[in-house]
């Protein structure tokens, strides 16, 4: 039951404009994506964690190998390109969980819950995890897409599982694992976001130790 997990750490960040790579944000004193790292690294089901970085994020290439993980330069193409471009690179085949750089409250439970859930219950090739927006209403903040799904209206929180071998698909059939939890809502991409975050982590909410 245990996969590979990719780490997406290539996007600029510009959101934020705080003038630092979006993976290397402190929260609470700390890089962004030292949570994320950790919780992988937490998580039984997952056997290898590959920080993909790009030419837009040099800096946390190198930060993401002081951490023990293993690290990827791809070409900063895009989201899905620069995916594209990993599975290729690494050789994967099979699943493989895929998780944005931004989440920092996820923890290796809720990481192994996901991935159990894939292999137990998932019919489809592809999972994606999604959080209802009135989980986001109650935090106070906004996802950047919402769609309707399930007569709800949610929201991609940035992680999936899918088949590295159908990753040239131009479509991939696609389970929705529809999780309220605040771990899988909270993603970084504004200042408020970042407030959030910090100030969830510092009250001790809902994150790994």
């Amino acid at each position: 039951m245990r996969l590979p997990a990719l780490l997406m750490a290539g996007g600029r960040g510009t959101r934020l404009g705080l003038g630092v790579e979006k993976p290397l944000v402190k929260i609470a004193g700390r890089p962004l994506i030292n949570y994320v790292v950790e919780a992988l690294k937490q998580a039984r089901y997952v056997e290898r964690v590959v920080v993909v970085a790009s030419r837009h994020t040099p800096n946390t290439y190198e930060v993401a190998r002081g951490l023990r993980a293993e690290a990827l330069k791809s070409p900063g193409e895009g989201y899905i390109e620069d995916l594209r471009y990993a599975v290729k690179a690494l050789r994967l085949e099979g699943p493989v969980l895929v998780v944005a750089c931004d989440l920092p409250l996820l923890s290796g439970l809720l990481i192994d819950h996901i991935v159990r859930y894939y292999f137990t219950h998932c019919s489809k090739p592809s999972l994606a995890v999604v959080a209802p927006y009135e989980v986001y209403e109650a935090l106070g903040i906004r996802p950047s897409y919402v769609f309707e799904a399930e007569g709800l209206m949610v929201a991609p929180s940035g992680i999936n599982v899918l088949d590295a071998s159908l990753i040239d698909e131009e479509w991939i059939d696609e389970e929705l694992l529809v999780l309220r939890r605040v771990e899988v809502a909270v993603n970084i991409n504004t200042l408020k976001d970042l407030q959030l975050a910090e100030r969830l982590i510092n009250e001790g909410g809902p994150i790994h130790g």
